[in-house]
């Protein structure tokens, strides 16, 4: 993988964190999932042992609270690509 790739795969990884907090503050929790695959999980910074399995799960989940105004504030996000033959930091 060249550096152009490298830097251009962790951009699009900051933008899907990005999307998931816009679609999650609309309450537009269709597409939010469907950012999903099929056997993706999903737990809340606030219940990290409380793992969502699955598409449905995690959207009868988003679903099920009461409807709210908020609005996520990213100020920074890091993402590091590796590949399977390079050490995780």
């Amino acid at each position: 993988m060249t550096p152009a790739e490298r830097m251009l795969a962790e951009h699009q990884c900051e933008r899907l964190i990005k999307r998931f907090a816009v679609l999650n503050d609309e309450n537009a929790y269709d597409g939010m999932v469907g950012m999903f695959t099929e056997s993706g999980e999903f737990a809340r910074p606030s219940q990290p042992q409380d793992i969502l399995s699955g598409k449905e799960a995690i959207l009868a989940a988003f679903k099920a609270r009461p409807l709210r105004i908020s609005r996520h504030f990213i100020s920074t996000s890091w993402s590091t690509l590796s590949t399977r033959t390079e050490p995780k930091h």
